[in-house]
């Protein structure tokens, strides 16, 4: 049994006790039909840990909103499915949630290359249900998914992130950009090539890597041969970024990297699979603003700071390493879902999707600042992003440190 699958078990498990079970079909002493929300996230395989933090940002709000009365006057019974991180995988069980749980609401599938396979196979012509996923990549769109929401940001606005931090903020004097071969990874380079230009600063080196490479060094070597003096680094699989920071550490080389939103997500994971010598040559990442502060800012009264209460409650014995924006994000999903269903009087896909591009500043979620509208599907826009140093430590209400101020 590999340490990811006995992380993944141990984290199901914990989760079965926390008062919502995930069986398909199962049902409420209430008197109105139950409402089957779809679950279909990454819970086994490499992207597991988002998966899991999604889960339980998914029970933590289905509890609360079924002790709250349930959406509709239904209870919520979530119906899970494990895509595996797997495009074909998240196909078949889109279907199985669309066409045979007959789902009302689906969180998922949450990565970019598994929510569009589910959009072009499926949800294009489905638009009697809305569906959220992480995606972040600008191929995400209401023509792709006329009924998909996902939390991005997209890659535009990390890519612009990135790039302006290192402008403002570390002023090198020679940047390289270095990633892998996904396509999510190539449109963030992409951007962040452009608003390098755009600022007038050069990028002295570029370089790629096959995805889940066991080493990089001799593209390190190449960076370090040119003089670059930082890196930015727009990766899409946590390991790949950990195998990064190791090589970088195993050479010996004193150059710091700043990373996208992964990074933050992640941190924990990759302090773990990298050490305390490597992970300080991770300097940055892109950070969710409402998650951030300055210093001074008043500690506790966060909309943040006070979920990460709520969290601790619902779930005591919360592995530290969990993607807690995932938790969060796919907390605020669910709420958003309810409010637009409970204000049009129904979970009919076209009706809260209309609903949502012209109320969305009325939704309040905890990680973001929405502007949906016909043409914007994203929850969090650039408004919503910022750059968080420092990514090992935290105030005592959870908060980041936001990088600049």
């Amino acid at each position: 049994m590999t340490k990811t699958t006995t992380t993944t078990i141990a984290a199901l498990s914990m989760l079965l006790g926390a008062g919502l079970a995930l069986l398909p079909g199962e049902t409420l002493a209430q008197s109105k039909e139950p409402l089957k929300v779809g679950a279909l996230f990454t819970t086994t395989g490499g992207g597991a840990q988002t998966g899991i933090a999604a889960l339980i940002g998914a029970r933590m709000a289905a509890k609360e909103i079924n002790d709250a009365g349930g959406i509709l006057g239904r209870q919520l019974v979530l119906v899970q499915g494990d895509d595996g991180a797997d495009p074909t995988a998240a196909v078949a069980e889109t279907r199985r949630m669309v066409q045979q749980e007959k789902v009302e609401i689906m969180l998922g599938p949450l990565y970019s290359p598994t929510a569009i396979a589910a959009a072009n196979a499926v949800m294009k012509t489905n638009t009697q249900l809305t569906y959220w996923s992480f995606a972040t990549s600008v191929l995400i769109t209401p023509q792709l998914g006329p009924t998909l929401f996902t939390y991005g940001p997209n890659t535009d606005a990390i890519g612009d992130a990135m790039a302006d931090y290192a402008v403002d903020v570390r002023k090198p004097k020679a940047i390289a950009i270095f990633s892998d071969d996904v396509q999510q990874s190539k449109l963030q380079v992409e951007r962040i090539r452009a608003r390098l230009a755009q600022r007038g600063v050069p990028v002295v080196a570029e370089d790629q890597f096959p995805a889940n490479s066991e080493d990089v060094t001799p593209q390190l070597l190449s960076l370090r041969r040119k003089g670059v003096d930082f890196i930015l680094m727009p990766q899409t699989f946590v390991k790949d970024t950990g195998t990064v920071l190791k090589n970088i550490d195993e050479l010996g080389w004193n150059v710091d990297v700043a990373g996208n939103n992964g990074v933050v997500i992640s941190y924990n994971v990759i302090a773990k699979q990298v050490g305390p010598t490597a992970i300080k040559r991770l300097v940055a990442g892109v950070g969710i603003k409402p998650f951030t502060a300055c210093a001074g800012d008043a500690v506790g009264v966060s909309p943040y700071a006070q979920f990460l209460v709520r969290l601790k409650q619902f779930a005591p014995t919360l592995d530290p390493s969990t993607q807690v924006i995932n938790v969060i994000e796919t907390y605020d999903q669910l709420y958003m879902a309810k409010q637009a269903a409970e204000a049009v009087g129904s979970t009919d896909g076209v009706k809260m999707t209309q609903w949502l591009e012209n109320n969305s500043d009325k939704t309040k979620p905890i990680a973001a600042y929405p502007r949906l509208s016909p043409t914007n599907h994203f929850i969090a826009t650039s408004e919503s992003l910022t750059m968080a140093d420092n990514l090992g430590e935290t105030r005592a209400d959870g908060m980041m440190r936001r990088a600049g101020c």
